[in-house]
């Protein structure tokens, strides 16, 4: 029997006598298109190293990525979601698409045998990038409440590159053809994503710790004396700007409480709001900062702190009835709660000058901590910063007692 291959080959050759029916050109022909989807996986590659590269230089200089205007990627970097342990995400992810990249350069460069080996190695790699980007896409949108557009981009360069890798795997294995433009897209590529990169990080701005103005003094920054909390001779006093409703607030909150703990009298707290209710999930950051001057008022404020910022009560205060419950739970009359929260009242109005001072020192994240300690100038540090500051000297001993 003449395999059907073999026919179509002869029938070709008869009719046009110029067309080699030689077995060689079969594969060379069979595996072009797996030669031009495995470029399309190093593209997909460099455009991850793109990305992850643009976070994870934010991540090792304290900077923030350029986010279209919203606070969403910034909220997402100072989760502790950001981190897997001790290693920022950013760091696992420009890992993942550099070894996605080499794969797609191994292919080209080899063929053969271990074409099919680099292939299933890709596929389970962008399965289990899938995978990770979808948890990162959950935690982000659902317990950070936040959107990071370049997350996002990455989620989505992620899945479209196991699309195309199970595409490749389904296509004959390719000889090995290092050309023109498997040097040009690869070469150019990786030069292009890192001047890009270089490009954005000199267009960001800094996240990290900086010195507070020397013209401000701690008097000036501390809110009423019932928002302050801790022994008023202290060699540190921190002084947090956060929202009720911000999910990194609540993570903050536990580390603060520890350190508040074993610090003693050595640590000085005080608390400050900042609502910020133009993002998504606040709407109701506005009422709870009010209710909390109005528990400032009648000396329960670090009743009303601690009760709000329960596991429990975190979905109850995102509508106003459940902010009403919540201070009713703490003591405060239904009379008092709805004069409060009238428009102009008394305790909106400090609500205000707590969001302007916060303005006018260019604090405009929740978290921020400003921190004060005896002999060295005071700092101003976004809540992913905090804890590696205090661990730190002078920080460190002065809490300490020593």
């Amino acid at each position: 029997m003449i395999p059907v291959g073999s026919i179509r080959t002869v029938s070709r050759t008869f009719y046009n006598p110029d067309v080699s029916a030689t077995a060689e050109t079969m594969p060379t022909d069979v595996s072009e298109p797996a030669r031009k989807v495995n470029l399309l996986t190093g593209i997909l590659g460099i455009v991850g190293i793109f990305i992850a590269g643009v976070l994870s230089i934010a991540e090792l200089f304290s900077k923030e990525v350029p986010c279209g205007g919203t606070r969403g990627c910034a909220d997402v970097a100072q989760s502790a979601q950001s981190h897997w342990g001790p290693v920022p995400v950013a760091f696992i992810g420009l890992g993942g698409y550099l070894v996605l990249t080499l794969l797609s350069v191994g292919r080209a460069a080899t063929g053969g045998k271990t074409w099919r080996s680099l292939t299933k190695l890709s596929l389970a790699g962008t399965g289990i990038g899938f995978l990770v980007s979808c948890y990162f896409m959950y935690a982000s949108f659902v317990e950070v409440e936040a959107t990071c557009v370049w997350c996002v981009a990455s989620a989505v360069t992620m899945t479209v590159s196991l699309i195309v890798t199970y595409w490749l795997h389904t296509l004959p294995d390719a000889k090995p053809r290092w050309g023109t433009l498997e040097s040009m897209l690869y070469g150019a590529g990786l030069v292009a994503a890192i001047g890009g990169v270089w490009g954005v990080n000199s267009s960001m701005s800094a996240a990290g710790v900086r010195d507070l103005d020397s013209s401000v003094g701690l008097t000036q920054m501390l809110p009423v004396p019932a928002k302050v909390k801790g022994n008023e001779a202290a060699p540190v006093t921190i002084i947090e700007f956060a929202d009720f409703n911000c999910a990194a607030c609540r993570q903050q909150y536990k580390l603060v409480a520890g350190v508040l703990k074993e610090s003693g009298d050595n640590l000085r707290f005080a608390y400050r709001n900042l609502p910020l209710v133009d993002l998504k999930g606040h709407a109701t950051s506005m009422h709870i900062a009010t209710l909390s001057e109005l528990a400032a008022e009648k000396d329960k404020f670090w009743e009303f702190y601690e009760y709000v910022f329960r596991v429990e009560n975190e979905e109850r205060i995102k509508t106003v009835e459940g902010v009403k419950q919540v201070a009713e739970e703490v003591g405060l009359t239904t009379a008092d709660i709805e004069n409060a929260l009238k428009e102009g009242s008394p305790e909106a109005q400090r609500v205000v000058e707590d969001f302007n001072l916060a303005l006018s020192y260019n604090i405009r994240e929740t978290p921020t901590f400003a921190v004060f300690a005896k002999g060295v100038p005071a700092k101003v540090v976004p809540g992913s910063k905090l804890e590696a500051l205090l661990g730190a000297e002078p920080y460190n001993s002065l809490l300490l007692g020593r």
